[in-house]
């Protein structure tokens, strides 16, 4: 088996799968990772002043999963025990989140791992939810 064959195949397939967009100030990355909902995951990137990159999912995460949870709970409230959770997985990826949207900010040369890092985030904050996880 030639290794070095399958991690070439690996990344051509994201090469293939993964889409560049520019909305008005923004770019935005379309992944070939599906969300709970089979959705691609999208993350939207914003050049800083500093020339660091901002990475944000515009908030999709937080209301998918708000959806998710009883109707008369909302993650967005101080002392939930959702939102909690929600924010030990987000620092355990060392992302950043407001009551609005998950994101992060990074150096363009750490780019790649910190996007692998946003959408692992992303992935795990849904999942936690979806399945009713809440103990990580």
């Amino acid at each position: 088996m030639n290794n070095m064959n399958l991690i070439e195949k690996w990344s051509e397939f994201l090469r293939n799968y993964t889409h560049y967009s520019q909305v008005e100030n923004k770019a935005v990355i379309t992944t070939p990772f599906l969300d709970i909902h089979n959705n691609y995951i999208k993350v939207y990137l914003e050049e800083r002043e500093d020339g660091r990159l901002t990475l944000k999912d515009e908030g999709e995460t937080l209301f998918l999963i708000s959806g998710m949870l009883n109707k008369n709970i909302s993650i967005f409230e101080e002392n939930t025990f959702a939102k909690s959770k929600i924010i030990k997985i987000v620092y355990a990826f060392d992302v950043t989140m407001d009551d609005e949207k998950i994101y992060d900010i990074v150096d363009k040369e750490n780019f790649p791992e910190g996007l692998k890092n946003f959408i692992q985030c992303i992935l795990a904050v849904q999942y936690a939810i979806y399945y009713q996880d809440l103990t990580l």
